[in-house]
């Protein structure tokens, strides 16, 4: 794993012993320049494969309850690396991420967002052309 290694760790000694929280800082994060988190496109594949491997792994131990709350962060999270596809003109990986967010969670913005990538590119291009002129 690249990304969300530590996450990854917690979760499983959770999963296996008991836990307790301090609320101090106990460690600092350091960014730099060739961070992965800078990477966004391995950012979200990353973070979204650790999700989803720990939704997997607490299926037993979770309520209904928390399972939902679960989903729906790793909704947010495709719908959010969908977004960043499609800013960036993937739009058959940006459907692909905004079809996964409407599975975990069905959300009418997912849809919206979905319905988005089927506009030609020209004319996506077209509009944000015009849009920066008339900002200008």
């Amino acid at each position: 794993m690249k990304i969300g290694e530590d996450l990854d760790l917690w979760f499983r000694l959770a999963l296996n012993t008991p836990m307790a929280c301090i609320m101090e800082p106990l460690s600092y994060y350091r960014r730099h320049d060739s961070n992965i988190t800078n990477n966004l496109s391995g950012y979200f594949k990353g973070s979204l494969e650790v999700h989803e491997k720990n939704l997997k792994r607490s299926a037993k131990l979770l309520t209904k309850q928390e399972k939902d709350i679960y989903k729906s962060k790793i909704s947010a999270q495709h719908f959010h690396y969908g977004y960043y596809l499609y800013r960036n003109m993937d739009m058959k990986s940006a459907r692909q991420e905004y079809m996964s967010s409407l599975g975990l969670q069905p959300t009418r913005k997912a849809l919206f967002a979905l319905l988005k990538t089927f506009i030609p590119a020209r004319v996506i291009k077209s509009c944000r052309y015009y849009l920066k002129t008339d900002e200008a």
